[in-house]
């Protein structure tokens, strides 16, 4: 069962960990759609601290991910769903916009894929 996630990951941290974990816990195959450095200057107001080739490098890094791809080019739009071909999507606690803007683009698109969200790490 393939799952994707999408993100920033922006310096990996123990939440990303606990996150990225979480999503391959729910299938076999992970693969992770990462954010374009202009999608963090736009949705983030700004630079990322790390590009987002070394941000993918450092994803891939992990043993538990199996594949890391660019997001679109384009917010909104989501052709990265028909190349991976989920069969769930894993969003975070934290990714209300991301799951409002997802849900009708996969409504619009007459796609049927169940969002599962993580709940934050619990405190240590």
């Amino acid at each position: 069962m393939c799952v994707l996630v999408f993100g920033t990951f922006d310096g990996l941290h123990p939440g990303h960990l606990f996150f990225l974990q979480s999503a391959k816990a729910c299938g076999t195959k992970l693969v992770v759609a990462l954010a374009r450095d202009h999608h963090v200057k736009l949705f983030k107001h700004k630079e990322p601290q790390h590009k987002q080739d070394e941000r993918m490098s450092a994803v891939q890094s992990l043993s538990y991910v199996d594949e890391v791809i660019l997001s679109d080019d384009q917010p909104g739009v989501f052709h990265v769903i028909d190349l991976i071909r989920p069969d769930i999507i894993v969003l975070g606690y934290d990714q209300n916009e991301l799951f409002q803007v997802l849900s009708e683009w996969l409504q619009l698109h007459h796609r049927v894929i169940p969002i599962i969200r993580i709940k934050k790490q619990p405190i240590a």
